[in-house]
């Protein structure tokens, strides 16, 4: 159940989007009979206006919209009196020609001026996501079993050391019941880790070796469900360098080595974590320590470069730099070291609870899906109740009629271009937050938007809404239940079987 709701919010989500580009794409076709094969590449325009507002000019995607709208409106308009004018009275083949060949100019253009290297556009909200449905979806089982974890695991950190022992086990134990009710969720089995790698530290010789074994366990599981998380990399090493102070000589050695290594892969991606590079500052000092000659110097060398990256990474001024050590020998290294690392002991790395009760919903989907709410229904005002639009439903129905009737449709021709040209743009501005931005992602929003057209009835606003939605459900419950690299096979098959059962599209119509 939970996974099912958890692919149709997603789904609708992402289909409102698809809905937004394939009213685009209705409304140009309603108003001139004509299939825009340029309409993803439109879209990609829009991605990358969004994307360089934001970069340059600080602008957020979302609110970027309200600049890109009237530009892209303009921008259609342009396109449609200086080449779709022209062979609106054309075959077909040469109107499809046409469009295919301005999206190929658009792409290649972009792509010589911005190369085809994929852009990402990374707001503080990009990756943030909020749960939904609590009272319906899991309400208490994973929630409480893992916050009561949290709660006993921080309750440990400050009691006294007689206490401890106790308020470690209950955790590990609350761990071990959230994570049997979700194994998939990494964070209770990184945090289980944590738990265990505290009742060692209070034991000591087989039982302390038995209980740091079961949290390594932990952090190899919760690694592989989760590789690129630091935290689980930095618990990882932490423990194993909590091991090492009940060790001797080459045994001791050797962990301290194992948990070097394992932070310093981690900090390769996160190399502006100050916990983590005081760790590794502190572990390449206690391997210096250890050893003598060029080894030692090279561990001190090491450990400097970390120190020094840390204080850089503390300093809360924007241009801060690392201290330069390139100097510094041995002796004088060894000194600093101890008097920076001597009393330090790193923290721990907990998970808060980002699951909890209900299914997680995309922070940056959930705003788009409101953003094209807000602006469907602004186009349904506009085509219902102004003057302009009932002109442009008018032509859409009857091309001649409303031409004897006095409608000026040449000029309702551009303006229908340039709305579907700045509803195309708008949806790329609400994606940008959560799709690579490159030259070429506008062929696969083309060939969704025509399916979209198709499957909702030619024409039809609310059959493009419709078909919008539909298409983001298919593509969600694919991925789940099936396969990802299967799920544009869904939609395909849904399409066909649309076709062959209704060929004139869900909403029946080629009207507006």
């Amino acid at each position: 159940m939970t996974i099912f709701l958890q692919s149709l919010v997603s789904g609708v989500l992402v289909g409102g989007v698809y809905a937004l580009i394939g009213i685009g794409l209705t409304i140009i076709f309603g108003v001139m009979r004509i299939i825009n094969f340029a309409h993803g590449d439109i879209l990609m325009l829009g991605m990358y206006l969004a994307y360089y507002l934001f970069t340059l000019g600080h602008i957020d995607p979302f609110v970027s919209v309200l600049l890109i709208i009237p530009l892209m409106f303009l921008f259609g308009g342009f396109l449609q009196k200086l080449f779709i004018n022209r062979v609106l009275d054309a075959l077909p083949q040469n109107q499809i020609l046409l469009t295919i060949g301005l999206g190929l100019i658009m792409s290649n253009t972009m792509m010589l001026v911005f190369t085809s290297d994929y852009k990402i556009l990374t707001t503080k909200y990009s990756s943030a996501s909020f749960q939904a449905l609590t009272t319906i979806v899991n309400p208490d089982k994973y929630e409480r079993r893992y916050n009561r974890g949290n709660a006993l695991l921080e309750k440990a950190q400050k009691a006294q050391v007689a206490d401890r022992a106790n308020l470690y086990i209950r955790a590990s134990a609350r761990f071990a019941e959230a994570a049997a009710i979700h194994p998939e969720q990494y964070r209770a089995l990184n945090n289980w880790g944590i738990a265990l790698d505290g009742q060692a530290g209070l034991q000591k010789g087989a039982a302390a070796d038995r209980l740091f074994e079961q949290a390594y366990a932990k952090f190899a599981e919760a690694d592989r469900l989760s590789p690129d998380d630091f935290d689980i990399k930095y618990n990882w090493a932490r423990a194993l360098l909590h091991q090492s102070t009940q060790r001797q000589g080459a045994e001791a050695q050797k962990l301290l080595e194992e948990a070097a290594k394992k932070l310093d892969a981690g900090l390769e991606g996160n190399s502006d974590s100050v916990a983590g590079l005081n760790s590794s500052a502190l572990l390449h000092y206690l391997l210096a320590t250890r050893q003598s000659g060029p080894a030692a110097d090279a561990q001190y060398k090491k450990a400097l470069e970390q120190y020094g990256a840390a204080i850089a990474a503390a300093s809360t001024s924007d241009d801060s730099t690392a201290p330069d050590f390139s100097n510094t020998g041995s002796a004088e290294a060894h000194t600093l070291l101890a008097k920076a690392y001597n009393n330090y002991q790193p923290p721990f790395k907990s998970k808060p609870d980002k699951r909890g009760a209900g299914i997680s919903v995309s922070t940056p989907l959930a705003i788009s899906f409101v953003i094209t709410c807000v602006i469907t229904l602004l186009l349904y005002w506009f085509l219902m109740k102004t003057n302009t639009g009932q002109a442009i439903r008018a032509t859409a129905q009857d091309r001649e009629a409303a031409q004897l009737m006095g409608i000026n449709v040449k000029r309702m021709s551009i303006i229908a271009f340039g709305l579907g040209s700045s509803l195309a743009a708008a949806a790329g501005a609400l994606i940008s937050p959560t799709y690579y931005i490159f030259p070429q992602v506008g062929s696969t929003f083309t060939l969704k938007a025509f399916v979209i057209t198709v499957l909702g009835g030619m024409g039809s606003i609310v059959g493009a809404t419709l078909g919008g939605i539909i298409i983001g459900v298919a593509e969600s419950m694919g991925a789940v239940y099936i396969s990802s690299g299967w799920k544009d096979v869904v939609v395909f098959v849904l399409f066909l079987l649309v076709l062959l059962f209704k060929p004139s599209g869900l909403m029946g119509k080629s009207r507006m």
